[in-house]
């Protein structure tokens, strides 16, 4: 089994030495090992992605897989029988400092919460984020927004005061939280 965009070990597997492989893919996205692999496992699940995994399915010649949420999985691991179920899919040591949403989070009605992450290979320009931000606003829900320093291309990620005063206890902004709590959290 390949890492997607691990390509080389996909390629010294199927071209090179002409052993079976099957790609692992975390995220959707344009697959080069796509054909070349036995199958392909994507990190999602059918009800939420549906008519794009028929699509892939269609055009791929061999069968699509969906395996996840991967959380889902390691929470059915029983204690006693994974040594490393501890660290779940977050490799991070877990930091005091990340740990202050979860207050907030204790703090919202179950199921209530908007949270918005915006992963690594997402950018964003000044107006854009403001304008995300506004559009955000305009739901009223709780909000929970993950806005990694980097988000912004050439500059910072700052929104206006007006957002800030609009969502004045009802948003909690941070640059990095511990995913997999939030998503396990009773208020997302």
């Amino acid at each position: 089994m390949a890492d997607g965009f691990m390509t080389f070990s996909a390629y010294l597997a199927s071209e090179k030495f002409g052993i079976p492989v099957m790609t692992l893919w975390t995220i959707l996205r344009p697959m080069p090992w796509f054909d070349k692999a036995s199958a392909t496992i994507i990190h999602t699940f059918e009800a939420l992605e549906r008519d794009v995994l028929s699509a892939m399915s269609s055009m791929a010649s061999k069968p699509v897989h969906v395996v996840g949420p991967f959380q889902l999985l390691i929470d059915r691991i029983p204690e006693n029988e994974n040594q490393l179920k501890h660290i779940g899919y977050n490799l991070w040591k877990k930091k005091k400092r990340y740990e202050v949403f979860s207050v907030w989070l204790d703090s919202q009605i179950p199921e209530s919460v908007l949270h918005i992450t915006l992963r690594s290979v997402a950018f964003f320009t000044s107006q854009q984020l403001i304008e995300f931000g506004m559009e955000i606003d305009n739901s009223k829900y709780p909000l929970l927004w993950i806005i990694r320093p980097d988000l912004v291309n050439g500059d910072s990620g700052i929104l206006p005061s007006v957002f800030n005063e609009e969502t004045k206890g009802r948003a909690f902004i941070i640059a990095r939280c511990l995913q997999e709590e939030v998503l396990d959290h009773p208020s997302e």
